[in-house]
């Protein structure tokens, strides 16, 4: 039987709450403060790229976890069951100095890496399943307004979590070891009302799956010849950012000589800059496309690389304050238009196995820019270079190449195929003829304000 309009309205609403959750925990777990225990822990860069590459091995179960979501007609407990383990194994991550101070250092990094390790492992194999469930949950013609929506209060969650993980950094005055420890413990805590949300929501049952080999589901993604054409840019729009975003958090740490608690508030704005675009991306992806929203959002992200290249010390909370708000915008864009494209184009008998192609797959080649990555910092350690009257190093190298690779995923994003999209030009001249209207109207109401 089939859930009644008013029962997936219900669920709906549950799964944004229950995205909001998961946003707390995100926080908790992956906040500028688990990057500073990592550095207490004795992390190098090397260690960094493999955090940051991790999922690579263990992205394996994602094409397994498709493949079950294909064969099941119920997914929401296995995929409750896999999750909760997951979010659960960070606690002895975060308590193990504590509970353990007689470990050595390598000890230490051994373990934290291990049960990181593991913790992907239940992580990637539940999330086809999740996928393949709000596939069949949100109605085809909702998809891009209720993602935009979601997406607008998930974010908005995660920065006042982000405004919590700061506050508690700067007041509680805690060593990095008790201080993680507590934020995770808070973060696992919302991570399993999340999970436990799932109870309530309705999985409509899938509808039966072709009679297919392995391999046959295996291809499928790759044969569609309009979505393989998203998967190759994807592939290769993951190589792009891995040389940049893993080290982000470390350069700021470490180079530019911020504090968590600094750091944490400019990862806010990431957040913040979603509450006043995550609509108009919606609108735009439906009346446009998703492909040029997607070339759009691709074509300008190439700044928050060029900041990270040209920002000093001394400077650096403006320029990356003003930076990371307009990042924030484009990343909303990027991720409505990307799971709008995901959910119009796979066919939803595989859709499992349609979205694994992003999420693993090209996943699976971000990571290895990570491992390499970091393994090129480690070797390039000490590298110094005075040029143009400043000194560049092996942080800079890496985020050279970052910037390179994004200019040339914009030919990727443009040659993605998507039928009855519209031009990008449309889009940007859309964006033209609206931003300054708003910045008139901000300004007229200022105006009358005062009067």
């Amino acid at each position: 039987m089939s859930p009644t309009s008013s029962s997936i309205k219900s669920s709906l609403r549950l799964v944004t709450v229950a995205g909001c959750f998961s946003m707390i925990y995100a926080a908790g777990i992956a906040s500028p403060a688990a990057t500073d225990f990592f550095r207490s822990l004795g992390m190098n860069e090397f260690h960094f790229g493999l955090l940051g590459g991790l999922p690579m091995v263990m992205l394996f179960l994602q094409f397994v976890g498709a493949l079950v979501a294909t064969r099941l007609r119920h997914r929401k407990g296995l995929f409750i069951l896999f999750s909760l383990i997951s979010r659960l194994l960070y606690i002895p991550v975060a308590l193990m100095p504590l509970l353990c101070p007689g470990l050595s250092q390598k000890a230490w990094i051994f373990y934290t890496i291990l049960i990181i390790g593991l913790s992907q492992a239940f992580a990637n194999f539940s999330l086809p399943l999740w996928f393949s469930w709000m596939g069949d949950l949100v109605p085809a013609p909702l998809i891009n307004r209720f993602w935009s929506r979601r997406h607008l209060w998930v974010q908005s969650i995660w920065t006042a979590a982000y405004v919590g993980v700061a506050a508690l950094a700067y007041f509680a005055q805690l060593p990095i070891h008790i201080l993680y420890a507590v934020i995770v413990m808070g973060g696992c805590f919302a991570g399993v009302i999340d999970i436990l949300i799932h109870l309530q929501i309705q999985e409509p049952i899938p509808p039966p799956a072709p009679k297919h080999t392995i391999f046959e589901f295996l291809r499928a993604p790759f044969e569609h010849p309009e979505y393989r054409t998203f998967v190759r840019f994807h592939c290769y729009w993951y190589v792009a950012v891995n040389f940049f975003a893993p080290f982000t958090q470390l350069y700021a740490l470490k180079i530019l000589g911020l504090s968590a608690w600094q750091v944490t508030i400019l990862w806010c704005l990431y957040g913040i800059a979603n509450i006043p675009t995550a609509r108009l991306w919606g609108r735009l992806a439906d009346r446009y496309g998703n492909r040029p929203v997607l070339t759009v959002c691709v074509w300008a992200k190439s700044l928050v690389v060029i900041s990270f290249l040209l920002v000093t010390p001394a400077v650096a909370i403006p320029v990356l304050a003003v930076t990371f708000f307009f990042d924030g915008m484009l990343n909303s864009g990027f991720a409505i238009a990307s799971n709008g494209y995901m959910f119009k184009m796979a066919p939803s008998s595989e859709r499992s196995m349609f979205v694994t192609a992003i999420t693993g797959l090209a996943g699976l080649c971000g990571c290895i820019a990570s491992l390499i990555s970091g393994a090129l910092l480690q070797q390039t350690h000490g590298f110094d270079l005075l040029f143009l009257g400043r000194h560049w190093n092996n942080y800079h190298l890496m985020f050279m190449v970052s910037m390179v690779l994004r200019w040339g995923a914009v030919l990727f994003a443009h040659r993605i195929r998507e039928p009855k999209s519209s031009s990008t030009r449309e889009v940007f001249g859309y964006l033209l003829d609206l931003l300054p209207v708003q910045f008139i109207q901000v300004y007229f109401r200022k105006t009358t304000a005062r009067k």
